[in-house]
């Protein structure tokens, strides 16, 4: 997602419960797109609604930033009726001219046509506001909760921090077959994400990549017009260290007018900064020592950095992980092209948070738009879609349950094979006996331990289970 997306401190989350629900109702217009067959039947889909598990009884709650246009799509891409909520200062479930959560509801309807759909956003910036949304999904009995929007400054990128403690209470269950799934999108940062700790030179300055010793990052913006970066800080002991910042138009060589916010967060601390790209220029990044600190021994310092609205240079893919994706609970999705091989914005997690746990082929058509749907944007709701099939079918299944069905479903398939529901005749051994399955090396194919092309060292650990609901 593109755009200006601050953490801020929490606060107390509000009377939400004062403002009830409404109920959205209207016919839409017919199908423009006849291409959705073959993503559906490459999910295994038809299978299931063949043996009428359509989703019944589940209710899907999509959080994302602006719906616009979904009444007109009302009963035909999506439900006939809906329950909406916004969590914005202004109550508008419409605020921009973009339908990205309307793309992302069809994308779960089509999947799972009798699912309830719930469609909420938040106030942008306002952790407090998202956590509200959250908790109304919870509210509303929602069974899955469907997020294709990242917030990078919420969180560590490795599911650390206040605002994810949060979230965790609000997502956790005294009984795992009666929890609420929450299905994220793992984001579009690993082509846009750098981290690590600050290398001085003599100067001061940050080098980028030690083997080059480049104290310039570069930054390539997508198009003229508002563009920044992000830095937080990866413990809170970093809150007073970290790096000064200039930016440098590499067309001019002359340093930048920008705007700095703080990021303030009680453990998570951050910086921040925006200006506006012009046309055809590129722009370089300068990490220093702050001034206060080069007289005084200097202590590491860990921290992270995002670009919004370009790429970086200088980036790591592994480990390019945003909220709130990152957290172990979630069910991070990634996303691949029709081959199955991850596609270059795709983020990537290291070898100790098996991230992302599935992936899923993009761009999706759809019928709600002529373009197709892609990013990682478009790879979570289906996972999300799968989800509320399996529910729907395995009422006592967990979490950790569908996860590696969804794998196990590829025994047979190459390595980085997207995601895919099993053979429904199977559900029998899932419901009785899949939640007693150890979970071991010998046991997942290849396909789970290296979803994607690279160094070929395994992005997940020995315990797949670890962190999903148990």
């Amino acid at each position: 997602m593109r755009g200006w997306i601050i953490g801020l401190a929490l606060i107390p989350l509000g009377s939400w419960f004062l403002v009830a629900p409404s109920r959205a109702q209207q016919s839409t217009p017919k199908h423009r797109n006849h291409d959705i067959p073959e993503w559906i039947d490459r999910l295994n889909v038809p299978d299931w609604h063949a043996k009428r598990f359509t989703g019944q009884g589940i209710r899907v709650a999509v959080l994302d930033s602006s719906f616009r246009g979904y009444r007109q799509h009302l009963g035909r891409e999506l439900p006939q009726t809906v329950v909406t909520q916004s969590f914005r200062r202004d109550g508008n479930l419409e605020p921009t001219s973009s339908p990205h959560g309307l793309l992302c509801a069809e994308l779960i309807h089509r999947i799972a046509p009798d699912a309830e759909i719930l469609l909420a956003n938040w106030e942008p910036n306002q952790p407090d506001r998202f956590l509200a949304a959250v908790q109304w999904a919870v509210a509303q009995q929602a069974s899955i909760i469907s997020c294709s929007v990242v917030m990078p400054a919420w969180s560590d990128g490795q599911g650390g921090g206040a605002i994810h403690q949060q979230l965790q209470r609000l997502l956790r269950s005294e009984d795992p077959t009666n929890s609420v799934w929450m299905v994220a999108s793992i984001g579009n940062l690993a082509e846009r994400h750098w981290h690590g700790e600050l290398q001085p030179n003599a100067d001061g300055c940050h080098h980028w990549n030690p083997d080059q010793l480049d104290s310039i990052n570069d930054f390539y913006p997508w198009n003229a017009g508002p563009v920044g970066v992000e830095c937080v800080a990866l413990s809170q002991s970093n809150a007073q260290s970290l790096p000064e910042f200039e930016v440098i138009d590499s067309t001019t060589s002359q340093p930048v007018a920008v705007e700095r916010f703080a990021i303030p967060a009680r453990d998570l601390p951050g910086l921040s900064i925006r200006w506006r790209a012009q046309s055809d220029h590129e722009y370089g990044i300068r990490a220093m020592v702050p001034a206060h600190r080069h007289a005084s021994p200097l202590k590491p310092v860990r921290f992270r950095l995002v670009a919004l609205g370009g790429e970086l240079e200088h980036h790591h893919p592994r480990g390019s992980l945003a909220f709130p994706g990152d957290h172990p609970r979630v069910i991070a999705v990634g996303a691949v092209d029709s081959s199955g091989e991850r596609v270059p914005y795709s983020g990537i997690g290291t070898s100790r948070d098996h991230k992302p746990e599935l992936v899923a082929v993009v761009p999706v058509p759809l019928s709600a738009r002529l373009e197709p749907f892609g990013g990682t944007s478009a790879a979570a709701p289906q996972i999300a879609g799968l989800a509320a099939l399996w529910r729907a079918a395995v009422p006592a299944g967990r979490q950790a349950d569908f996860v590696r069905s969804c794998r196990d479903a590829h025994a047979s398939f190459p390595s980085r094979s997207p995601a895919r529901l099993p053979d429904p005749a199977r559900l029998s051994s899932f419901a009785t006996g899949l939640s007693q399955i150890q979970t071991r090396a010998d046991f997942l194919p290849e396909f789970f331990f290296r979803p994607f092309s690279g160094d070929g060292r395994p992005l997940f650990g020995d315990g797949v289970e670890r962190g999903l609901s148990r």
